[in-house]
Formats: C-alpha cells, structure tokens, sequence
C-alpha cells in the first residue's frame, strides 16, 4: 500500500532556480525519471534550486486539464534574470513505491524539469553526508592484513640486508691499465659519522677491510642524504672504463603500466639497499676496493657507481618476478 508524503519548500519571498533551460543540462549525471501522475518524466536534480519546476507544455502531457493555481513568488535564475511562471500545482509524484505530494511551478517556456533541493531530500533521491568514519563490516569475515601483521608474520624479511642467490662476476678488459687513487679527505664534522657507517656496513657484512695489495683502488664518495644519515660510495670512474657492461634492458614506466592496463590496486615494494642485496665473488670484490682516512676497504656486495649495477639488478629482479601475476619490477621497484 502506497502512502502519501507532503514535500515542503522554501518561503521565501523570491525562490531561486539554477538549471532552467535545456542547453544547460548535462544529461548524463545528476538526473533521475520520476512517475508523475503515472507518467514518467526525466528530471534535474538540482541542490541549490529552492523550488521544482516544470514546463506548461510537459504539465499537459500528465494532466488534460491541469488545476493551475497563482503563485506570488517569482522565480529567479542563477544569471538573477526573473523567470515568469503561469501558477503552481500539486502532483503526485512516485519514486521507489513511496508516493509523494509535490509542488511545481509551472512555466510556460521549453525548460528541463527540476527536482530542488528539499524535495530531493524528501523522496531520498539525494542524502547529505556530514561526516564519514571507517567502520568494520558485520559481513567481513577475515580481518584487514594490516602492516604490523605483515611484518610480524615475516619478520626476517624486514630485519637486516637481505642477499639474493648466487654471486655476481664483474668482467673487465685486461688491456686497461689499473689505477691506484690516494683516500680523499673528508670535512671533520663528518668524520665520526663516516666511521660510523663504515662500520655499521662492516658488520652487516657489505664492505670488509682489506690488508693485502689490489690491482684497483678506487675513492671514496660520502653523500648526505636529505634524512642526515651517511651514504658510503666509491668513485669508479678509472675502473668503470674497464668493465664490460652488462646489455639487458631497463623497463620504462610506460612499459609497466601497459602490462596491465585493468589494474585498479596497486602496492609498490621498495628493497632497502637494493644493489646490496648482490653479493660479488672474491675477484670482483677487489676489484671495488676504496681508499679511506681509516684504511682500505673492498665491497663484498655491488657497490653504487658501478656503470653496469642497473642492468644487473634489473636483470635478477625480473627473472625473480617473472612467474608472478601482476608484478612488475622497475629496478629495486616491484609494482604489485
């Protein structure tokens, strides 16, 4: 059984009406067929209008011989242009098996018909949100996987330098000629947080000190980063000349996202470290020995600055990934 609600609008002497021609409507959003008098007829809705409108010619369609009453308020556009109308009726209007009594202003020119704002309200066509809060679904039945479980659940994974699988062989051409570079001097105020890093990445084993002469010594580079914290690099430049490099190609973004063109979801991990993770046999460890103030060290990892350490990343990376659906690595970037 339907029953009958009353939509109320404003009293306001003068009642505003934005959309009232049909150029300015957009058809494709905010419009809504509504049965008046059982005869559907497509509207506007429209928020900021504070009364609802429909044209004379469209009243005829639903009713022979309309009861049109006069109405004292005038109409105003948003361009504040008065609108004239021919008088007001009351229709029924129906919307999801809800009846409702609804007052129109009638004009007698080609306009869109509008829905304003309370009777918008009213037959829940529309529903203001003051707020929003996240609450948890009575229907989940698993609970979200939340970053401290992830990290709980595969502690390892977080915690220390990781290593990936086998040793990595850096080839040079035996015709360059090795160079020995002296250790560059460091700023003072610097000096006790380089040690220090040298010594944090001795005992995580990246870098060990080397006593017996090299062929190639490199120089050490200190970079600041934005947090403070020390980098630890080497200068190659000498050695990078020697190397042959490594041929396999770097992944563009364009290429990563046209692999998967559906995905709406995406996580991003980022190794720590990335280049770190490489660990280089006993030659080429010597090979990427440095000077410092405090001694020679080698890298016993592949070290930033090498000219091929890209490719040979990305080459480990992908073959690592490549079983797996949905992910794509760019580097030490692998996109979920």
């Amino acid at each position: 059984m339907h029953t009958l609600e009353i939509c109320s609008e404003s009293d306001d002497d003068e009642l505003f009406v934005a959309t009232i021609d049909n150029s300015e409507l957009n058809t494709d959003e905010w419009t809504e067929t509504i049965n008046v008098n059982d005869v559907p007829i497509n509207f506007q809705l429209d928020t900021g209008a504070k009364c609802n409108v429909l044209s004379l010619h469209k009243l005829k369609t639903i009713c022979s011989h309309p009861i049109i009453t006069k109405q004292v308020s005038p109409l105003r556009s948003y361009s504040g242009h008065i609108i004239d109308t021919v008088g007001v009726i009351n229709l029924r209007c129906s919307y999801k098996c809800q009846d409702h009594a609804v007052k129109f202003h009638i004009v007698d020119r080609n306009v869109q018909s509008v829905i304003g704002a309370k009777t918008c309200e009213a037959m829940k066509l529309l529903k203001r949100i003051h707020s929003i809060t996240q609450t948890s679904n009575p229907q989940e039945t698993t609970k979200p996987f939340l970053p401290e479980k992830l990290e709980q659940q595969y502690g390892d994974l977080f915690t220390g330098l990781g290593c990936l699988p086998g040793t990595h062989k850096i080839r040079i051409n035996k015709t360059v000629a090795p160079v020995v570079h002296a250790p560059r001097k460091i700023p003072i105020a610097i000096k006790d947080k380089v040690k220090a890093e040298l010594d944090r990445m001795e005992d995580i084993g990246v870098i060990f000190k080397q006593q017996e002469p090299t062929q190639w010594v490199n120089s050490m580079v200190t970079v600041i980063k934005p947090n403070g914290k020390i980098r630890i690099c080497i200068d190659p430049r000498d050695l990078n000349k020697a190397i042959l490099r490594e041929h396999y190609p770097l992944k563009t973004v364009e290429e990563v996202i046209s692999q998967m063109p559906n995905a709406k979801v995406f996580s991003k991990l980022d190794a720590t470290s990335g280049f770190w993770h490489i660990q280089l046999d006993e030659p080429s460890s010597k090979l990427c020995t440095f000077n410092t103030p405090f001694g020679r060290y080698r890298f016993a990892r592949l070290p930033f600055g090498i000219n091929s350490v890209s490719k040979v990343f990305q080459k480990i990376v992908s073959e690592m990934v490549s079983d797996i659906e949905g992910a794509e690595a760019i580097i030490d970037d692998i996109l979920i």
